[in-house]
C-alpha cells in the first residue's frame, strides 16, 4: 500500500545522499536495522503507526548526513 511506497521512497531518496565507501554502507546499515526495529516496537505498542516508525528510525540521523555532506 502507500505506506511501503513512502517506505521505498524514502529508503531510495537516503540512498542518493549516503557517501559511498565503507562509512555510508555502515550508516546506510545501520539506519536499515533501525527502522525495522522501530517498526517491531511500534507493532507492540497500541497506538503506534508501524510505517511512521519505521521512516523515523530510517531518518533519525538524517542531520549527520547534512554534517558529513557540509564537512
Amino acid at each position: 500500500g502507500l505506506d511501503a511506497v513512502r517506505g521505498i521512497a524514502a529508503a531510495a531518496g537516503l540512498d542518493r545522499v549516503v557517501p559511498r565507501g565503507a562509512g555510508g554502507a555502515a550508516f546506510a546499515t545501520h539506519s536499515a536495522v533501525v527502522a525495522c526495529a522501530s517498526r517491531v516496537l511500534a507493532r507492540r505498542q497500541a497506538g503506534l503507526a508501524p510505517a511512521d516508525a519505521f521512516l523515523g528510525g530510517l531518518l533519525h540521523d538524517f542531520g549527520v548526513l547534512v554534517a558529513w555532506r557540509l564537512a
